[in-house]
């Protein structure tokens, strides 16, 4: 069959294209109800594409090359599955993991790359339950303590996440840092404590003060940006927790020093690149809090677009400041 789809032509070129889609024996028919934008999408749509390298790859070995079907978050309700899918049936809704194509009408995955919506997440929040779960993961493995201080270096969809999960979590200072008021006055409203914009004011510098000279407890780098790495890195406290969320799909010089000297423990908190196995488990775990209204979701959701209108949101996305998390329905 044929389906209607967003494809990445090259860097800030978004077309709307007809692409045909095939059924394998273990694949699943999915149409499509929502699709997000991902940090990563936004990243690829500038044109700042990673080079792979280590086991398995040749030297500078591109991750994506264009034409690219654009978009992994999203979800939907199956229409079909192939002659060996045993884990789902026709009317049942999914969310995408893992998968490539999902700002279509229609996409397919390998069963193994979709997992089921949570029996009370709302259809909007089970077609970003890839972000979602990611966010949750990293905040709820952020190894905060009731009384700790926990910071917050970008208060995008995944920071702001990350952020409440801390704060639920029994940190009693929780410090938002981002450089957009918007984003910070959100971050106030779902439980910071403090709020620092780095474009008026020295985020380190003011975490310091607050914390007396000793560095926070935990800090979650959720910006992706070589500055906000190593602000990350010297507002921690010696011994203290550094959680890794970004994928930054540039090289940066990182203060390695301080890592070792100050016995920092470090959390590379990447939900999605676990097995697919530890995903199955761990998935419903991190959802459960969402599920349960503990962690605010809704708000973040702030601006909405069709499919046939991918390039004003591809644009949005990137102009517009205050936008947190921009998705799409066919």
């Amino acid at each position: 069959m044929k389906t209607k789809a967003v494809v990445l032509q090259g860097p800030k070129d978004i077309g709307l294209v007809e692409r045909e889609i095939r059924l394998g024996p273990e694949d699943v028919l999915v149409k499509t109800y929502l699709a997000g934008i991902c940090g990563t999408d936004k990243n690829f749509y500038l044109g700042y594409l990673p080079r792979m390298n280590g086991p398995g790859y040749a030297p500078d070995d591109p991750l994506i090359e264009f034409p690219y079907e654009i978009g992994h978050e999203g979800g939907g309700t199956v229409e079909e599955v192939g002659s060996k899918v045993r884990r789902f049936k026709p009317g049942d809704f999914v969310m995408s993991f893992n998968v490539n194509g999902t700002m279509a009408d229609y996409f397919v995955a390998d069963e193994d790359d979709l997992e089921p919506a949570p029996v009370g997440l709302s259809k909007d929040l089970a077609c970003l339950g890839e972000p979602i779960a990611c966010a949750m993961f990293a905040g709820l493995h952020s190894n905060v303590n009731l009384g700790d201080t926990a910071v917050a270096f970008g208060v995008g969809f995944a920071g702001q996440i990350i952020s409440q999960v801390m704060k639920q979590k029994g940190a009693n200072k929780l410090i938002a840092v981002d450089v957009i008021d918007h984003k910070l006055e959100l971050a106030q409203q779902l439980g910071a404590d403090y709020i620092i914009n780095a474009r008026r004011e020295n985020a380190v510098q003011r975490i310091l003060e607050i914390t007396k000279g000793r560095g926070a407890d935990v800090v979650a780098e959720a910006a992706g940006a070589a500055e906000t790495i190593n602000a990350s890195i010297a507002s921690v406290k010696h011994n203290g927790t550094l959680i890794f969320y970004s994928w930054v799909t540039q090289d940066v010089n990182i203060n390695i020093s301080r890592l070792h000297h100050d016995s920092l423990h470090v959390v590379n908190t990447g939900l999605v690149h676990h097995s697919v196995e530890e995903r199955k488990v761990w998935t419903p775990w991190a959802l459960r809090p969402v599920v349960q209204g503990m962690v605010k979701i809704d708000p973040l959701v702030n601006r909405r677009f069709k499919l046939d209108q991918a390039v004003d949101a591809f644009k949005t996305d990137v102009e517009d400041s205050e936008s947190v998390k921009v998705v799409m329905a066919p």
